[in-house]
Parts: structure tokens; sequence; C-alpha cells
């Protein structure tokens, strides 16, 4: 056994490369499967074309007129130029484009996250084993190929806060530079990623003020202009509606993130809100519901020990701790505010997406601690054998699930997929939709069929059929003469009872889509 282990570890290079060749292997070979979210066209024509529109042209009237302006435009600015570039008209083609480069974004987020774990613990397996546990979780697998507005943000949070360790690893004016610029793209995707810079600059003022015993203020004021001025320069060069009054306009789009009005209805608990009259601790009860059970609990132990090691040291951080405490306050702060502000967020946590490798860094950080301190190889072995099961149990759920693992909870949401179904929203994001105009497409013989959805998302996913299903096709959100209804329940917490059930889509056993023949 032990020669085993010897060998792997001397191949441990290559282990990670084939895990990481597998990921792009498989991300390659099924970014066409998925259906198009609720708010997709949306940002691609609001946000992505708008804004590609004002840079071309110089036109500011119809950009100052979106309601998407404050919206961080960065990466949908880059997926719509790819779009031109590519001079595909076909909408199948152009989403297939986007879910790909969706993909990519995250590959590479992904490869810099082992290397922020590796710097962090020097530890290959515990740092790929922090990758897999970000990568199999069966929501944020999903939402790679297609949330362009909470991946994007996640992965460009990994770029800054791999870019905060060498920061405060080594304060090069290069590395300087080079935070401020990945800060400032993260906060062009969403301006809640100001945080990072904010937690750097406080990092800095204690690693002089506390630690250092040469106290060069000089130099420390320096350092934190410049960084600060990059950053907000930098910010503003790549966010466009900035360059027309951008102290104004970053006052407007911080004022909105903090106070965004949304207020449709939201399915929790069993229970009908609006996204004003959701409970504080709605975030808290969708993150230990949706996150695979053993990386939740780890994380739990990963705050007690953060805690219980402060104390013990007394504020007085060693290097790694600095590094590991700021990172694990990049998850803290954001959730806290979250449910201390009484924020506004809805549709599960996927807002607080980006936090997500900040929280597993908390879970390898107990894993790599418990890891060295205790010696009872038992106890070793049922953990490892623990997190692995639970790990190959989530990879299961996605590949008998695809490609609608996107509706994942945990055994803490309810033993069965009947006591989940109506007590949470389930395709939120309508991608279901897909599947079922599909359906339609393929058993109706009729020239072409109308076919009612209950929400926008059915219409959205028009776009992504085939050309031919697209002429046959005409769907609606309302029509009295329709020959098909489809609904993914969203808002709706019963079963229909109109018309004759022809297909449904489940998830989990859950049924997150029906189709139904009106006449």
């Amino acid at each position: 056994m032990e020669r085993f282990i010897f060998q792997i570890n001397k191949y441990k290079k290559l282990v990670v490369i084939a895990g990481f060749f597998v990921f792009l292997f498989t991300g390659l070979n099924i970014y066409k499967d998925y259906g198009v979210g609720w708010d997709e066209e949306y940002s691609r024509t609001l946000t992505g074309k708008v804004v590609y529109d004002f840079i071309a042209n110089g036109d500011a009237a119809p950009y100052l007129a979106n309601t998407e302006r404050y919206h961080g435009p960065l990466f949908e600015t880059i997926l719509y130029t790819a779009e031109r570039i590519s001079g595909y008209t076909d909408t199948q083609q152009i989403y297939y484009l986007r879910h790909l480069l969706t993909f990519l974004l995250f590959y590479v987020a992904a490869i810099c996250f082992y290397f922020l774990l590796q710097r962090l613990f020097k530890n290959t397996w515990l740092s790929l084993l922090g990758v897999g546990m970000l990568i199999i979780s069966p929501r944020i697998f999903a939402d790679i190929f297609y949330n362009t507005k909470d991946i994007a943000f996640l992965s460009f949070y990994i770029f800054a806060s791999l870019s905060f360790y060498f920061v405060i690893k080594k304060r090069t004016l290069l590395y300087i530079l080079l935070h401020a610029l990945l800060c400032a793209w993260a906060i062009d995707v969403r301006i809640t990623a100001i945080i990072i810079p904010m937690l750097t600059v406080a990092v800095m003022l204690w690693q002089d003020l506390m630690i250092d015993k040469e106290k060069n203020y000089k130099k420390l004021f320096s350092q934190i202009s410049v960084f600060s001025l990059a950053t907000y320069i930098l910010m503003v060069v790549f966010w466009p509606v900035m360059w027309l009054n951008p102290v104004e306009h970053f006052a407007r789009a911080f004022l909105q993130m903090s106070r965004y009005g949304w207020n449709e209805p939201v399915l929790f608990m069993g229970k009908t809100f609006t996204g004003q009259t959701l409970p504080r601790y709605y975030a808290l009860v969708w993150i230990a519901i949706t996150i695979p059970i053993t990386i939740l609990l780890l994380t739990i132990a990963g705050l007690v020990l953060t805690v219980i090691q402060i104390v013990k040291c007394r504020l007085r951080f060693s290097d790694q701790q600095l590094q590991i405490f700021s990172q694990a306050l990049l998850f803290i702060a954001p959730v806290s505010a979250v449910v201390i502000l009484h924020s506004t967020i809805y549709d599960g946590w996927r807002h607080l997406y980006f936090t997500y490798p900040a929280f597993i860094i908390v879970a390898i950080y107990v894993l790599n601690y418990t890891y060295t301190k205790f010696q009872n190889r038992i106890f070793i072995t049922i953990l490892s054998l623990s997190i692995v099961i639970n790990l190959l149990w989530c990879m299961h759920f996605i590949y008998t699930n695809h490609p609608h693992e996107m509706v994942y909870f945990n055994r803490i949401a309810g033993t069965n997929a009947g006591e989940v179904g109506f007590n949470y929203e389930q395709d939120y994001w309508g991608l279901s939709y897909r599947n079922g105009l599909e359906h339609v497409a393929q058993i109706d013989s009729n020239n072409q069929t109308i076919v009612q959805v209950s929400n926008f998302a059915g219409m959205a996913n028009w776009f992504i059929l085939d050309s031919v299903s697209r002429q046959k096709i005409i769907v609606t959100e309302a029509d009295s003469n329709a020959d098909y209804f489809i609904s993914n329940y969203r808002f709706v917490n019963k079963e229909y009872n109109i018309g004759k059930e022809v297909h449904n889509v489940y998830s989990d056993g859950c049924k997150i889509l029906t189709v139904r023949k009106m006449k």
C-alpha cells in the first residue's frame, strides 16, 4: 500500500494535469447540452450589445437610457464582441459560443484556484481536492456553462484573490499594478468585488502598522495610493458608462447594488414571499441545502478553527495565517453583509456564488490542520473516505441528471423529491424549457405549432433550438389558441390541471417542467 502511495506521489504532477485534461475534455463535449437561462438574452442584448454599440458608435443616449447600464459589462461585452468576430447569425450557434466561452473562463479560473491552494497549503493533493470540491458541486458545475453573470464574477474573484496573495506576500510595483487590474476587472463584472481592494488596503495597513517594526509610513502611503488610484482608473477604463462621469455613475452603480428593487414572488420553505420581504436567513438556508454536506460540515469546522486560532495567536498572525484568514474574510464578509444589511437576493444564493472558492479554502484549511496534527490512521482514513464518497455521489448526481443537475439539493432540504418540490424554487433559470420545446417539435406533425409558456425563460430557450424547430414553433406567453402549454413551475407551488400531460422533465425525481397538449 505504501509503495502504491509512493508511486502516486512520484507522478502527482501528471495526476493534476490529467485531472484538468479530463475536466476540459468533459466541458468541450457537453457545453451544447444546456438551455438558455432566464437572464441570458437580456444580458446579451441589454448589456453586451448596448455597450458594444456605444464603444463602436459613441452614441451615449441609448446607453444611458438602458436599465442594465449599471450591471457590470466586462464579460458580456467580451461575449458580444466574440459573437461579432465569429460572424455567427444563427442564434443557436451564438448561444453555443457563449456557453463555450463561459466554460473556458471558469476553466482558467479553476487552474488559478489550484495555484492559490498550492501556495496557501503547499499540498498537491489538498489543492486538487479543493478544485474538485469547486467543480463537482452540482449547481456550480451546471452554471459554468450558461451563467454569464455569477460564474463570470466567481472566476474574476478567483483571479483577484490569487493576485491578492502575491501582493500580500511581496509588495512589488508589478504585483500591485497586476492586482489593481484584476480587482478592476472583477468590479467591472459586479461592483460587489470592491471588497477585495478594501481588504487589500486593510491588510497592507495591518502588516505595516501591526507587524513591521520599521513602520515606513511614506512607503506604505505610496503603495496604497498607487494601488487605489490604479484600481479606480482601470475600473473606469473597462466600464464605458463611467467614461461619461466616473464619480456620478460609480456612486449610482454602488447605490443600485445596495438597494436593488427586485420584488417578484419567490417560493421559499413552502411559502411565497416577494424579493423585498424574504427573511434575512434566506441565503444561509439556500447555502445549507444546496452545498454537498461534507463540504458544508468541513467549512463550519474550518470557521470554528479560524476563530480559535485567531484567539490563540492574539492577532499576531504568521504569514500563512494572515493569508488564510484574509481569504476566509473574502467569504465571511459578503455573506455577513447580506444577512446584516438584509440585501435583496433571490434565485437561491447564486448572487453569492463568488464566495464559494473562499468557502472551500476554509474547508481545506481544517483538513490541512487535521492531517497535520492528528496521526490516528483510522480517523484519517474514515474522514478521507467520507469526503471521497460524497464527491463521488455528486459526480453520480451530475451524470444521472444531466443536463438538469442545476436542480441539486442535499438531504437537509428533504429526504425525497416531494418534500423539496413545492418548498423551494426548482429550475428558476428555466433551462429545462429547451427540452420541452424540442419534445414538442419532435412529436407534433403540424407545420406550425403555437406553444404557450408560463414565463420569459420559455421565450429565451426558443433561440437555442435548431433552425428547423424555430421555423416550426411559435412561442408566446399568452395565447388562448395555443396547441401546447409548457411550464417550469416558476412562481407556482402546485400542479396544473389544464390540458393533457404529454411530457415531463425530472431532476432527482422532482418534476421541474411539464408539457401539456391543449387541443
